[in-house]
């Protein structure tokens, strides 16, 4: 049995070829081609997604693929240069491509509990730097700081809870 669903009267958007019901949940993963050109915000979470394809003249604003078991980055959300929230939190990422500095606009990142560890961030995140405020990592397997969180100028909001930090004492300079 095919499922279908039917996003602002698209209804060929989201689709699953399994053979039952059941089976949709447990064996495939849903395909979804994201080339809508009205759609704003987008909340995909809990539905095991494949990303796909044409973001051409789409506007995305809000992009919130959390709990969809995503192992990579696609380079289908880094073409949406107009998110401002992205939602990647409770999949299984290990690392951020650079291409997440196309995402110049992005105010809000939330990468709560994935895989990252200290080598999983891109080796600059200048192109966030000027506009991200919301940055979460959260439950990931970090064991310091990066340099490339101090890039972030903007920043206001970092959650780093749940990782394995080690914090080293700083002693001044006038006490050495």
């Amino acid at each position: 049995m095919t499922t279908n669903y039917d996003l602002l009267g698209d209804s060929s958007a989201f689709s699953d070829s399994s053979s039952s019901d059941d089976d949709a949940m447990t064996s495939s993963s849903r395909k979804l081609d994201l080339s809508f050109h009205a759609l704003e915000d987008a909340e995909l979470d809990h539905n095991l997604l494949e990303l796909q394809a044409g973001t051409d003249g789409c506007k995305l604003n809000k992009l919130l693929l959390y709990n969809n078991r995503l192992k990579l980055f696609s380079p289908v959300i880094a073409s949406f240069a107009s998110i401002t929230v992205l939602d990647l939190s409770n999949n299984l990422l290990e690392e951020l491509p650079d291409y997440i500095n196309n995402l110049s606009g992005l105010t809000q990142l939330f990468l709560r509990n994935n895989l990252l560890g200290d080598d999983s961030l891109p080796k600059s995140l200048s192109g966030l730097a000027s506009r991200l405020t919301h940055l979460n990592l959260s439950g990931n397997r970090l064991t310091a700081i990066s340099k490339q969180i101090l890039e972030l100028t903007a920043l206001r909001n970092f959650f780093i809870g749940g990782n394995r930090i080690q914090v080293t004492r700083v002693v001044p300079d006038s006490q050495h």
